[in-house]
């Protein structure tokens, strides 16, 4: 199966009225990485950033003013991801059409799919389904499973916490170094329950 781990940075908390600003992503089959994407763009809407979000995620307007559009962010993702489905050239059944889309997984991972979701509708795309499964895997549900709060290896769940008692480099917010990190995880607490 393809998965795509994915983290986004946004300018709140509402897919409905803010936006991406940054999302990096990872390609993964049979634990290799296959491509890793990471994609700045523009918000959609200006009068919508919450600067708390901008502090969070160390962005000014000015910075934000020089990434691209959404729009070339979307074709950039939508062109990665056509990388690692089929050649498109073989005529596929709705099963083997199923096996090439990608698994999302990430942390917190419902947040990060809502606002893609919302992406792809606000740039007039109805694609999201064509390239993701409608499951998906939490890693702060499995991290929850490991119980590691519960059995006071941990204060909290965040992945800022979690990273530093595995030891891995964090630089939180930002969206490449989070889903690295995220990935991290999942194969230690993998390891850890072998």
């Amino acid at each position: 199966m393809k998965v795509f781990y994915f983290d986004v940075e946004t300018t709140g908390f509402s897919a409905e009225k803010n936006d991406i600003i940054q999302l990096a992503g990872i390609v993964e089959e049979d634990g290799k990485v296959l491509g890793e994407i990471d994609l700045r763009m523009q918000p959609f809407d200006y009068a919508t950033i919450r600067q708390e979000a901008l502090d969070v995620n160390g962005v000014t307007v000015e910075e934000l003013q020089s990434f691209g559009s959404p729009d070339a962010a979307l074709i950039r993702l939508e062109t990665f991801l056509l990388n690692y489905m089929g050649s498109g050239e073989e005529v596929l059944t709705r099963e083997e059409y199923d096996v090439q889309k990608f698994l999302p997984m990430g942390y917190t991972v419902k947040f990060d799919i809502r606002f893609l979701k919302a992406f792809f509708i606000k740039c007039g795309s109805s694609a999201y389904g064509s390239f993701f499964l409608e499951d998906f895997i939490d890693v702060l549900d499995l991290v929850k499973a490991a119980g590691l709060k519960e059995q006071n290896e941990l204060a909290n769940n965040k992945l800022v916490t979690v990273a530093e008692f595995f030891g891995i480099e964090l630089n939180a917010h930002e969206a490449m170094s989070d889903i690295k990190a995220t990935r991290e995880i999942k194969i230690l607490l993998e390891e850890r329950c072998a």
